[in-house]
């Protein structure tokens, strides 16, 4: 169980270093900025919440990490290479955890909007690329789907339904930091802990 810990740990860290030179790359090397850009990724609330678990949400969002940052280069430097080890990255994101596939929609939209290629070129590698995924994750998509009534979160199922939300507009829109100060800490169970303002509950 230590050993886990401690590659979940190192695995984390290795996001951050990324995240920071992926900070370094959009700023120019402007290190206040990029201080600031990875100062921000490491307390997002998923950041901080994975940092205290074992589990294949630190993986993913590895990989999910890494996805990103070689996209980036592809779109800099024109190297294929990154482009398909984005792909790569892609495909063990969704052996990891089903919802890597929200990265697929970035991984295409990248080759299709780059302001070099022309279009033969940029279909022929969305084709290479998307046969690379496929060939590594389909068949745990099939048999996650076949298994799965809803395969891209595969625990929604099982859910109590107490921490069902309504789906409303104001639940979206609604922020009152006061209650946040007057109500630090979430409650997942409790209207009156205001649980259903989205922005409050992100902030705690």
């Amino acid at each position: 169980r230590n050993i886990d810990w401690l590659l979940a740990i190192m695995v984390l860290i290795a996001s951050l270093v990324l995240i920071a030179l992926l900070g370094l790359q959009l700023f120019h090397g402007e290190r206040i900025w990029t201080t600031l850009f990875t100062l921000f990724a490491a307390t997002m609330p998923g950041f901080v919440f994975s940092a205290a678990r074992v589990n294949n949400d630190v993986l993913v969002q590895f990989l999910i990490v890494v996805a990103l940052f070689t996209l980036f280069r592809f779109w800099q430097n024109r190297f294929l290479t990154s482009y398909y080890v984005a792909a790569f990255a892609l495909g063990l994101a969704i052996l990891t955890k089903m919802n890597g596939l929200l990265l697929a929609p970035i991984l295409f939209l990248t080759m299709i909007f780059h302001p070099v290629f022309r279009w033969r070129t940029k279909i022929l590698h969305l084709v290479v690329a998307c046969l690379l995924v496929l060939a590594m994750s389909e068949w745990f998509i099939v048999r996650t789907s076949m298994r799965e009534t809803s395969f891209l979160v595969g625990n929604a199922t099982t859910l109590n339904s107490g921490l069902k939300l309504k789906n409303t507009f104001k639940n979206f829109i609604t922020f009152n930091p006061i209650a946040v100060i007057q109500q630090p800490f979430n409650d997942a169970w409790n209207d009156k802990a205001r649980r259903q303002n989205f922005w409050e509950f992100w902030v705690r």
